[in-house]
């Protein structure tokens, strides 16, 4: 993926090894191999060659290389056709190229950072239910019906 020339770029090139903390305002391009801590307030693209483990927050994230870790990204989380990735995906976008693998939990959380669980239950519990559907009264099912009494039988 090309980058714009105006931008920040730090790059990991392919023949590096890179293990530790790497903090970078701007973007960070990895053609090599990393392992730590990335922190960055804009984007993370990992190149075809690219091998990344660690827990990435970050903007954007293309990943056209393989990554393991979890992500958690403010707009986008891009997998090119080769991209690879094992973990867990919070993103409000996600775009999946056909061929891309991933492995994990996903959460597309929209436009902003949102309890998506509320969300959907409230959607679901704002429909009718089937009783509505079928014409039956859905209290009727909520009533008790009274216990009978077993009656004792008496010895002689």
């Amino acid at each position: 993926m090309a980058l714009k020339p105006d931008k920040k770029v730090s790059v990991i090139s392919k023949d590096s090894v890179f293990e530790g903390n790497f903090f970078v305002n701007g973007t960070l391009q990895v053609a090599g191999k990393f392992e730590g801590t990335i922190k960055t307030s804009n984007q993370v693209v990992i190149l075809e060659s690219g091998r990344v483990k660690t827990n990435l927050n970050a903007q954007k994230v293309i990943i056209s290389g393989t990554f393991i870790g979890n992500i958690n990204a403010g707009k986008i989380v891009k997998l090119t056709s080769t991209g690879k990735c094992i973990g867990n995906i919070t993103t409000p976008v996600l775009n999946l190229e056909k061929g891309a693998l991933t492995k994990g939990d996903i959460n597309i959380t929209g436009s902003e950072k949102l309890d998506v669980n509320k969300i959907v239950k409230d959607s679901y519990a704002s429909t009718p239910g089937f009783d509505s559907l079928t014409g039956k009264n859905n209290n009727q099912s909520s009533k008790k019906t009274p216990k009978k009494k077993n009656k004792k039988s008496k010895k002689k």
